[in-house]
């Protein structure tokens, strides 16, 4: 079995975006570890920046770039949900 040059796209993009994601949530957590009176604010806001970035760029890599869905949105989110778990193990040891 061979991989198309679309789901080859969509893995490529799917584990940039979701590797971009995971390493932006760790410099987060441990910015938010520096300044212990702002940690919420850091880890909120950074989050809530995080998920708008990563929604807008979604949105327009599945408008403008022929790929399979399926593909980039399960790889997506399966760093997505692994580099939260990071991010939550490095904000617990704190």
């Amino acid at each position: 079995m061979t991989m198309t040059a679309e789901a080859l796209t969509a893995l490529l993009s799917g584990s940039v975006l979701g590797f971009s994601y995971a390493f932006a949530g760790y410099l987060m957590s441990r910015r938010a570890q520096t300044s212990p009176d702002k940690f919420m604010l850091w880890v909120a806001g950074g989050m809530l920046v995080r998920m708008f970035v990563a929604l807008t760029i979604i949105a327009v890599v599945l408008a403008t770039v022929p790929m399979q869905t399926t593909i980039f949105l399960g790889v997506f989110l399966t760093i997505f949900v692994l580099g939260v778990i990071v991010e939550i193990a490095v904000a617990h040891r704190s």
